[in-house]
């Protein structure tokens, strides 16, 4: 049963899981199509020049894309608009909270997709910056397990050991690892 005072912050959640599996679906039998290619036939951009390329150029299902990108505009979350308000009402009564850093108010949503390089699907102001939350878990994933390999943290390790912040000495966070937190 879901909690009435946590669905606000579970909605956005569930809209952009379902969101980032259907791209994931869609995008399969392009992946695939792309392993069977030899490794020279790849194209990859030079910084900031991203070409654009129509979804049939590149042999995409174009009435696929259309959908997903339609469904991507009719689903972003665009209430509230404040999203100082909202981080308060999810996250306010976490102990040591506070908003640190600016927060931009919501917007219309944008989004682009990239396929083999070239942009095929581009809708609303991607150069605006906008606030990522939960898509921040797979970039911080990625990093943590470099850092790992690169031996700059062990997971087994309690935080406190590495990083020098009060409330990793306090004795109810003391003993929390840094797999703790990768797999909250």
């Amino acid at each position: 049963m879901i909690n009435p005072r946590t669905s606000i912050s579970l909605r956005p959640k569930l809209i952009s899981c379902a969101l980032l599996w259907m791209l994931l679906v869609l995008s399969v039998p392009f992946s695939l199509q792309l392993q069977a290619q030899s490794p020279s036939s790849h194209y990859y951009p030079p910084a900031h020049e991203w070409e654009s390329r129509t979804p049939a150029q590149l042999g995409m299902n174009v009435e696929q894309l259309t959908l997903a990108v339609e469904l991507a505009k009719t689903q972003t979350v665009v209430e509230p608009k404040d999203m100082s308000e909202f981080i308060r009402r999810s996250f306010g009564r976490e102990p040591y909270f506070s908003l640190t850093g600016p927060v931009k108010d919501r917007e219309a949503g944008s989004g682009l997709i990239i396929y083999k390089g070239y942009i095929v699907a581009q809708w609303g102001d991607v150069e605006r910056e906008d606030m990522t939350f939960s898509v921040t878990k797979s970039y911080l994933s990625s990093l943590a397990a470099l850092a790992s390999d690169d031996g700059l943290i062990n997971i087994q390790q309690r935080v406190g050991s590495t990083v020098s912040h009060d409330s990793f000495e306090d004795p109810h966070n003391i003993d929390i690892s840094w797999e703790h937190l990768l797999n909250q």
